[in-house]
This record gives C-alpha cells, structure tokens and sequence, in this order.
C-alpha cells in the first residue's frame, strides 16, 4: 500500500505545483483557470485515493470511494476542455452550448459511481482496497469508453495543432503535451488489457493506478511546456488588445523577429496601401527598414527597451507619410521579450519638405537609403532601377535643394524631420 501513497503524493505534488504556477501566470485568462481548476481537482482525486485505497475497514474505504466518485470522473472532461482552450487561437471557447455536452456524461458517471450502479462493493487485496462490479455492467463500459474517447480527442487535438502550429513556439508548446497524451492514452489502453487478465495482482495494481498512470504523464508535460516554452504566459495578441484599445494612431505589435501578429484599423490602413498580406514584418512598412530591424534587435537582446524614430511609409500609389515611430519592448511574466509595440505619430514635415522643394516620392526613397548609408549599387537593387537612374535622382535632389555634399542633404534632412539624429 506504500507503493499508492508514495505515488498519490508525487502526482499531487506536481499537480498542485503546477496549478500555484498557472494562477501566478495570469488569472484572468480561460486556459489558465481550467487548467488550475483540472490541477486542483486532481489534487483532490489523489487524497482521496489514498485515503480510499489504505482505509483500515470496508465501511470507511467504501465511503472514501464514494467521495471520489465526482472528482475522480470529471478529470478527462478537465483535459479535453484545456485541449480546446490551447488549439484555439483566440483561447476562448465560443460554443457555450458545448460546456454541457462536455461535462454532462462524466457528471453522470459520477453521479452513478455514487449511487452504487457502476462500482458497487470494495474488496481488500495485499495491495489495498479494491473496486468490485458485475460483469458487463452497463456503467463501467460506458464510463471506459468515455474516458478513452475524451483521452483521443485531447490527444488529437494537440497533435493538430503540433501539425499545423500557430508558429514555431507555439509546435515547441505542443510537443511535451503531445507526447504526454500519448503516453497516457497507451497507458489506459494497457491497463484495459490488464484489468481482464486473471492475474490477480496486475488487475488490482492496475485497477488502482490506472487514473493516476493516465493523468501524471500530463501534468509533467504542461509543467515542461510552462518552464521550458512559456505555455499560457501573456500572449503578444492579449497584451496588444489590452495597450492599443480605443487609440487612434496605427498600432502594432510584433515578435522578436519583426512580424506583425497584431494591429489596430489604423495599421490595417496603412498595411493595406503598402499592399502587405498578413503574414508580414513591420520593416516591410517602411522605406529604410534596416534601421527599424537593428532596433528591434537590440530589444531582443537587452541592450534596449525601444526608442524613437522618424521613418517614411512605402506606398503603392507612391504618396509618402513621414511618422515618428516609437518602439516600446514588451515582457510577459517570466520577464521575456515576447515582443514590441509600435506606435507611428504622423509628422507633416515631410509633405511641406516636398512641396517647398518639389522632391518627387521615387526622389524620397533614394534620400532615405542614402542618408542610411546604402551605395548607388546597393540602391538600385533595393528599388530595382539602374544605378545610372540612382545617379540622376541624387542630381536632382541636389540641385532642387541647391547644396553640392551630404552633410548638407543631411543636416537639411534633419531640419525637416525626415530622418532621425
């Protein structure tokens, strides 16, 4: 009997650290709550089995299992309902209705198992108590092809969204959890086989473990997805929709790599005129994208948190907007760049630079990677011209501006806001 309670309090202890550790994440979110409410229900599930298992008489062992009967039937339910929430990928279940279809069947059997009509008696074995039923009983067979169907269908959703990942953290996520499924779901396939060996000690041992064999497995692989992949920390989408609400400037939010996994209906706009498909990078936005991209590195790395910057919208119909961009770094809970917002203030220097100089947009975009320090070569192959035209627009610039040197065409870019110190 040593054997259960020592394996009980492990289960418990992994499951009630891992609950403790979803609530510290974020408790307002659905996935963090049914995942703590399955880890604590679990928790529960693992005293009273103990408890049931090294009862010293039947009457007491035989109340402890009744006891158990509603926690102990729901936790399947429990990790369906987290699989749902984790594929999602607005983590919201929308199909209300489904609630009660999903937690209905496994109430039933609880309410059965407590009424005497699936597990009727105990009985005691060397290894502890043990459940007793007739033969074919209705209940029990309903209740194991519950279980098994519940167990596949977490299963195979992981495995859909390991397949089809939302991005390559997010299949990092979902490989321990997969794999944990797995490992439970064949472990309840093996205690099936064995449960109707006639065996007396495998059935009882498998008889008694069979819950904790299915259900220990996924605990660890949340617990690894959490420590390891920061499974249910803020998400760079939540985090955009609770910063950029009710703004009228384009908004943005963006990985550490650039790409745009959120935007307001400003940013949309401005997307749309630039022609840009989701998925894209934010510097994709932007004439000098290079510059925007060195910063969002040094935010990556640490080295930074965000800083301004003046840039200059592409645009298909060739009408330039010069903004101010503010890049601000953006951590989750586990003090992680997941990201960073950008906020775009438009300057209306670049509109009076062309109309009092008569610059042309092609003019403004040799201008910009010019002054980023970009070749004639290097230009031409950024703007697919020839380097002979790069040449010709630099003239015209120079003479519209009446300079003869950079410097200059620097300093007056730096007058007029185009370009940042």
């Amino acid at each position: 009997m040593i054997v259960f309670s020592i394996f009980c309090m492990i289960s418990a202890l992994i499951a009630f650290e891992g609950g403790i550790a979803v609530l510290r994440l974020n408790r307002r979110r659905s996935i963090n709550i049914v995942y703590a409410v399955f880890a604590f229900n679990f928790v529960l599930c693992c005293i009273l089995f103990n408890q049931y298992v090294t009862a010293p008489v039947k009457s007491i062992s035989l109340i402890w299992n009744r006891i158990l009967a509603f926690p102990g039937s729901l936790n399947a339910a429990f990790m369906l309902h987290f699989a749902i929430l984790l594929v999602s990928k607005n983590e919201q279940l929308r199909q209300k209705w489904l609630l009660p279809f999903l937690y209905l069947p496994s109430f039933l059997i609880g309410l059965m198992w407590v009424l005497g009509r699936s597990i009727q008696d105990v009985y005691r074995t060397q290894w502890g108590w043990d459940n007793y039923s007739t033969p074919g009983n209705i209940w029990v067979n309903f209740s194991v092809i519950l279980f098994i169907a519940l167990c596949l269908a977490s299963f195979l959703l992981v495995l859909y969204r390991f397949l089809r990942p939302f991005g390559e953290r997010n299949k990092d996520q979902m490989r321990p959890i997969m794999f944990s499924l797995l490992m439970g779901t064949l472990g309840w396939f093996v205690s099936l086989t064995l449960f109707f060996s006639q065996n007396d000690l495998l059935h009882t041992l498998v008889s008694n473990l069979s819950f904790l064999i299915i259900v220990t497995p996924f605990t660890v692989g949340v617990r690894l997805a959490i420590a390891r992949y920061h499974l249910m920390t803020l998400s760079p989408q939540r985090q955009a929709a609770e910063l950029i609400s009710g703004m009228n400037e384009p908004v943005f939010l963006v990985d550490m790599k650039g790409t745009v996994v959120f935007q307001n209906s400003f940013g949309g706009e401005l997307a749309k005129k630039a022609d840009l498909r989701d998925p894209y990078a934010i510097c994709d936005l932007f004439i000098c994208s290079e510059t925007v991209q060195k910063e969002l590195n040094a935010i990556s790395a640490g080295k930074s948190r965000g800083d301004y910057m003046h840039v200059t919208t592409r645009d298909t119909e060739q009408m330039r907007t010069a903004y101010l961009l503010k890049l601000q770094g953006i951590k989750n809970e586990t003090d992680e760049f997941i990201g960073a917002l950008c906020i775009l203030s438009e300057e209306k220097s670049l509109g009076d630079f062309q109309n009092r100089y008569g610059i042309t947009p092609r003019e403004i975009d040799v201008l910009f990677l010019s002054l980023s320090g970009f070749t004639n070569k290097e230009i031409a192959r950024k703007l697919d011209i020839s380097q002979r035209t790069v040449e010709h627009h630099h003239e015209n610039i120079y003479n519209k501006l009446g300079i003869d040197n950079k410097i200059e065409l620097y300093n007056i870019a730096l007058k007029y806001r185009i370009i940042s110190n």
